[in-house]
């Protein structure tokens, strides 16, 4: 499942890659539009208009809002199956290739546990009295704020016709809430992981009501949009969220002591703020 999901990734960004280099005329702005131009850009404007200068003026840049629904996996030490996940975010240019973003991604992620009959590991809470031991099913909702930079990796040059596609990566910083429930093989019903077990998670920021995780984190990924028109475009993004600190309770499970990881991949619809 999760292979196919990723090839299937894949091939979509490399077909808006495909298309971004295919495209040879101005589709997401008119260089004649002077309503387009910022102020401090006039004069090139009105240079370029009458040949003499080489180079169009940039047009302004503007705040992009957008919305996403997708899927949600959380990659740890039990098996995960695919959530949901939707996100709000609001952008704005810095230069022609970077941008900063502001954003929140909320995700409802699960998982199946399963009973080993080997006792090769350490597991925090999970032995029986045969020896065995069992990962916990558990269910995770996620909450997180970011501000992060993307960069495209398409448009290093100001002066290039503006494409339809645009291919970027992106990374930043986040705060997260995370409320992680487990249920037992034998159990019946859904704890919260904090309040039952009483685990110490030294590496928290803190809890809200001994049942929601508080944690820092850092964001990573990379995605790709195609421009409907001047104002409207569609995107497809892959995003990671990794705690510091190594936390390793978002799954309800700690084996190695490595960080539990969120991912996200959502498809976007996002829409700009321009007059």
């Amino acid at each position: 499942m999760v292979n196919k999901k990723y090839t299937l990734l894949a091939v979509l960004l490399l077909t808006l890659g495909v298309t971004s280099y295919a495209q040879t005329s101005t589709f997401a702005w008119d260089w004649k539009d002077e309503s387009v131009v910022p102020e401090k850009s006039k004069g090139q404007y009105q240079e370029f208009m009458q040949n003499k200068n080489p180079f169009p003026a940039k047009p302004r840049s503007a705040w992009e809002i957008s919305a996403g629904i997708g899927t949600s996996m959380i990659f740890g030490d039990v098996d995960s199956k695919l959530g949901f996940a939707g996100s709000l975010s609001l952008r704005k240019a810095i230069t022609n290739t970077f941008s900063v973003r502001f954003g929140y991604y909320g995700s409802l992620s699960n998982g199946e546990g399963k009973i080993y009959d080997y006792t090769g590991l350490s597991p925090q809470f999970t032995y029986d009295t045969r020896g065995r031991y069992y990962t916990p099913s558990y269910k995770t909702k996620n909450h997180e704020l970011s501000t992060e930079i993307l960069a495209s990796i398409n448009t290093f040059s100001n002066y290039r016709g503006d494409p339809k596609a645009n291919i970027y990566v992106l990374g930043g910083l986040s705060i997260n809430a995370a409320q992680v429930d487990f249920k037992s093989t034998n159990g019946t019903s859904y704890q919260h992981l904090k309040k039952a077990t009483g685990l110490p998670m030294k590496d928290l920021l803190g809890t809200l009501n001994d049942n929601v995780l508080l944690f820092f984190g850092y964001s990573y990924g990379f995605g790709g949009a195609y421009k409907i028109n001047s104002k409207f475009n569609i995107g497809l993004e892959q995003r990671f969220t990794t705690p510091f600190k190594k936390f390793d309770f978002l799954d309800a499970y700690s084996k190695n002591g490595g960080p539990d990881i969120i991912s996200l991949t959502t498809l976007k619809f996002n829409y700009n703020l321009i007059k």
